[in-house]
This record gives C-alpha cells, sequence and structure tokens, in this order.
C-alpha cells in the first residue's frame, strides 16, 4: 500500500469517527456546555484535529512541502501542547487539585517550549524537521511523567479501592487496548 493510500485510509477513519461521535459530543457536550478551560480545550482539540488537517491534505497531496512545512510544524505543536493540557487537567484532578503538580507542570512546559519554540522560528527545512523531532521528544517527556504520575496514584489508590493496579489503570483511562 502506498502512503498516499494509507494517508487517505487514516484520514477517513478520522472524519468517520467525528460523524460517528457527533451525535454523543452534542448530546452530552453542547446541550451542557459550560465555559471551562478543560471544554476550551476539548473544543479546541477536537476542531483542531479535524480542520487543521485540511492544509496538512493539501501539503502532502500537492507536495507543497517548502510553502506549508512551517504550518505543519506549529500545527503540530500546538496540537501536542493541547493534548498535553487535558493530560495535565485529568492529573491535576487526579493529584485533588495539588498546587505542587500545577508548578511542575508550569516548570516542565516553560522548559519544553524554550527548547522547542526557537528551533521551529529558524525557519530552514532543517531546522524546523529537528525542532519537530525535539517537539516530539518533549512530549514523550510530558507522556511519560503523566504516566509516572497516575502509576504512583494507582498504586497509592490500589489497597483502598480493592482493585490492582492494572484494573484502575484501566478505570482510569490510563491503558487502552
Amino acid at each position: 500500500m502506498s502512503s498516499e493510500a494509507s494517508y487517505t485510509y487514516t484520514l477517513a477513519i478520522l472524519y468517520y469517527d467525528y460523524v460517528l461521535t457527533l451525535p454523543r459530543e452534542i448530546e452530552h457536550f453542547w446541550k451542557r456546555a459550560k465555559f471551562s478551560l478543560a471544554a476550551s480545550l476539548f473544543v479546541l482539540n477536537r476542531y483542531l484535529g479535524l480542520f487543521g488537517t485540511v492544509l496538512v491534505v493539501i501539503e502532502y497531496f500537492l507536495h507543497l512541502a517548502p510553502h506549508l512545512q512551517t504550518y505543519h510544524a506549529y500545527y503540530t505543536v500546538i496540537s501536542q501542547v493541547v493534548i498535553g493540557m487535558l493530560l495535565m487537567i485529568r492529573t491535576y484532578a487526579l493529584y485533588n487539585r495539588s498546587r505542587r503538580l500545577v508548578i511542575g507542570f508550569v516548570i516542565l512546559g516553560v522548559v519544553l517550549f524554550s527548547v522547542v519554540l526557537p528551533m521551529l522560528s529558524r525557519g530552514k527545512t532543517h531546522q524546523i524537521a529537528t525542532g519537530t523531532a525535539v517537539g516530539w521528544i518533549a512530549m514523550i517527556c510530558v507522556d511519560t511523567t503523566i504516566f509516572i504520575l497516575t502509576m504512583l496514584k494507582a498504586i497509592r489508590m490500589a489497597p483502598f479501592l480493592h482493585h490492582r493496579v492494572f484494573a484502575v489503570l484501566f478505570r482510569d483511562g490510563s491503558w487502552r487496548w
């Protein structure tokens, strides 16, 4: 299968999933929507993924990489930041709104941004690619941090919930099959 066919299938599944979940979204989110950081990030995550990919598709299929590569790099970073923030909010709730956790997340975010953004803003193809790679490494750092925090909380909670650690992780949505 060619990479273009694979990308086409991926997009078809993405848009099909949006169509399938839209009635639930309307029922459970839009009919009860209240403005909050979490709600705003949900909308941004959901619709950035839906509409933000349009220029990426144009870049991919029309081979306009020199013109849209910077957009693609920033789109990737923004998408990952939104996802990271949603995961951080979830972890913040899991840790009973711990201020120390927020301070740790802010420090982590500042350090990672200070490394990634200068690489993306240089504008040369090689430097943008390097910045994008460093951005993915930064996201792995965020994901790993959140996973470890969730695992620690699950280990601490397991004796009180009469569940095994893995059952707690599955229940809390940290691991999915």
